[in-house]
């Protein structure tokens, strides 16, 4: 942290010095404008974005030797980091292709533009600053909420389905753990997503937890094929129902700010864990699993409790 001393300048000015590698950082010189943002105690102080031509950003991913799942990680990570292009190259590149191309369509504004046995080029259309955080969280709030909807009815068996749903989930998170990156390197997009730099930083640990509850929610759906006795899809599906109010409760603390509701709420994880680890469920290897993830869920909500008061 810098500490800087506030100098009088005149009758009515003062002046503070601003770093110089902050400047050079920023390709700032005398005379430009810079954003000032009030937040609370906190000043904020952006360059203004200059109208040039910015460099084109590219990841080139050789595949030749590698598992798919690394090659998959990559080119999430290539997407993540917001690159112009994403190249994929090698030998072996049509051993994987299909799955790759899936891998590209499932990622938001990212296209195909050129496509060989040994070469596929993806470019990204993404405008980080056309991107609505909270619409986008929200997004990935209802299309949760479904899978809970569905996981409560013990008559349901479309799981495949459901599992699909996750990663739509996956979808918009990795899209808004890419506008978070940009932010983070360029401050200016901070003042064209109309939210403080809290409440980014806040959405940012909401988008990891909608994550791992919906991935929790995956798993959860995987092994419930394997449940057959009426009575113990009845009996899952009662648990569930409690996971999914205090879900909605959680959700609910969130989008309104609730600090009360949000205190009130983290009392009552505990005697929601009592109530499953208490089930007279028969526990196969399967149920065993499933009662796991529910109470990941429960602490995941309880962490997202945290963010609401803290």
């Amino acid at each position: 942290m810098d500490f800087r001393r506030i100098i009088a300048f005149g009758k009515s000015s003062h002046v503070v010095s601003l770093p110089k590698h902050w400047l050079t950082e920023n390709s700032l010189n005398k005379g430009d404008l810079v954003y000032l943002e009030q937040d609370f105690d906190k000043l904020i102080i952006m360059p203004k974005e200059k109208n040039e031509d910015k460099e084109e950003r590219k990841a080139i991913i050789n595949v030749d030797n590698k598992e798919f799942k690394l090659i998959k990680r990559e080119i999430s990570s290539a997407f993540v980091n917001y690159n112009d292009y994403i190249v994929l190259k090698g030998k072996n590149l049509h051993k994987y292709a299909k799955d790759i191309v899936k891998v590209i369509h499932n990622l938001i504004a990212l296209e195909i533009m050129e496509q060989s046995a040994e070469k596929i080029i993806a470019r990204d259309f993404l405008k980080v600053e056309d991107i609505k955080i909270v619409d986008y969280f929200k997004k990935e709030d209802i299309i949760t909420r479904s899978m809970f909807v569905d996981l409560m009815d013990p008559e349901f068996v479309n799981y495949d389905d459901l599992i699909e749903r996750q990663n739509s989930v996956k979808r918009v998170y990795l899209l808004l753990l890419k506008v978070f990156k940009a932010i983070s390197k360029n401050t200016v997009l901070i003042k064209k997503t109309d939210l403080s730099l809290d409440e980014i930083f806040k959405y940012y640990r909401f988008n990891f937890a909608i994550q791992r509850i919906a991935h929790s929610l995956k798993v959860i759906s995987e092994n419930m094929k394997s449940v057959t006795d009426k009575s113990t899809k009845e009996e899952l599906s009662s648990l569930i129902s409690n996971l999914n109010k205090h879900y909605l409760d959680v959700m609910k603390a969130l989008h309104s700010k609730n600090k009360d509701l949000a205190y009130e709420l983290s009392e009552k994880r505990d005697k929601y864990i009592e109530i499953i680890n208490e089930s007279k469920v028969k526990r196969t290897p399967e149920i065993s699993i499933i009662i796991e993830r529910m109470v990941w869920i429960f602490f995941e909500l309880h962490e997202t409790l945290h963010i609401v008061y803290n």
